[in-house]
């Protein structure tokens, strides 16, 4: 699969030695052959807060696109202390 350079998309396996999971969002910076003819990539991968975690090359058929919408930092930051919040002191009416 073909996949735009610079555009989120998520790992399809598990990658032990990296320590990634499944479903880890990285962005392809670099699309390239291998000497057997099999298409691949060099991806950065993030964590939730958008710091790089790693840089890594692997065949195509280890990344996906990414199916769901995709939070920026900002956005995750304020939903959990939202729920923190409302945990601690919201009440349901009625």
């Amino acid at each position: 699969m073909k996949f735009e350079l610079y555009k989120d998309v998520v790992l399809a396996r598990d990658m032990p030695e990296h320590r990634l999971k499944r479903g880890d969002i990285a962005k392809p910076v670099e699309h390239h052959f291998a000497a057997n003819g099999i298409e691949g990539y060099s991806a950065e991968v993030f964590n939730a807060l958008g710091d790089t975690l790693t840089i890594i090359t692997v065949p195509d058929s280890t990344l996906e696109p990414r199916s769901l919408p995709f939070r920026t930092s900002k956005q995750l930051v304020q939903m959990t202390w939202l729920g923190l919040a409302c945990r601690s002191s919201c009440r349901v009416l009625g």
